[in-house]
């Protein structure tokens, strides 16, 4: 397929999702001028999920997810920006699943929030940032309460046991530690407990998945060379020592002109 046909065929897909989006509009393609990931996070052109998780939005991030692959190849990990406070857990599983395959980064980014059964969806991202004004909410799953409460007690005992069993198992396999949802076990499912960044990053909601960062360093290796890697790597340590990202841009890109020479 041509350059033209290409463009053609992106242009009936993004009226498509005009209407789509119109109808539901919890998650979305938001473009933005600067593709580059070395811009500000708020400027990535991104996929937007906010509003109640539903059943539906998983069919709707699959094809945002594929949309984004094919035509914005210069993202190595696809921008997912949240902004939810839950809905539907089942979905939720889906669709960090879904994240995971597809190498997506999970972001809550400046004065939003990700609660509930969002968490579950912040868990599938590859890269998972909780800025640091960006709020993470707490509180136990719950299942319909009129279909819960047609259950005697050991039915909806089993039934919720059942559940949490299978959201530890979730969590283990995305790298985060059950210690989230033993927290959020400890807060009512119609109160909530706020946390941020730093709680983010102690239960590894928010970091980067292991195998991921090994198998991006050996691409950059194979691709690039040792100088660049190693360029890469203070790069990242310079960000992780949270100095200011301006200077470490400077730094960086400063090595990379110096390697070109």
């Amino acid at each position: 397929m041509n350059n033209r046909l290409i463009r053609v065929a992106s242009l009936i897909f993004l009226i498509f999702l005009a209407f789509y989006q119109a109808a539901y509009a919890d998650v979305r393609y938001v473009f933005n001028k600067h593709l580059n990931e070395g811009s500000k996070i708020t400027e990535w052109t991104h996929i937007e999920i906010l509003g109640e998780i539903k059943d539906q939005d998983t069919e709707k991030l699959k094809n945002l997810l594929l949309f984004m692959r094919v035509n914005h190849d210069e993202y190595e990990s696809i921008p997912v920006f949240l902004n939810s406070q839950g809905g539907s857990v089942e979905a939720a599983l889906k669709m960090g699943r879904m994240l995971r395959e597809y190498n997506a980064t999970t972001a809550v980014i400046h004065g939003k929030q990700c609660s509930s059964a969002c968490l579950f969806v912040l868990a599938g991202g590859v890269n998972r940032l909780v800025l640091f004004d960006a709020v993470l909410g707490l509180h136990r799953p719950k299942f319909n309460e009129q279909k819960f409460a047609e259950l005697d007690s050991n039915q909806a005992r089993q039934v919720y046991n059942s559940l949490l069993l299978e959201l530890r198992a979730y969590l283990r396999e995305m790298g985060i530690l059950t210690q989230l949802l033993d927290d959020m076990l400890l807060t009512g499912s119609h109160s909530m407990d706020y946390r941020n960044r730093t709680y983010g990053e102690a239960v590894k909601l928010a970091g980067v998945d292991p195998a991921y960062k090994e198998w991006m360093r050996a691409r950059t290796l194979q691709s690039l060379g040792p100088e660049v890697l190693e360029a890469r790597d203070r790069y990242t340590d310079c960000i992780n020592a949270r100095k200011p990202r301006a200077f470490c841009d400077r730094i960086y890109h400063a090595e990379l002109n110096r390697l070109q020479q």
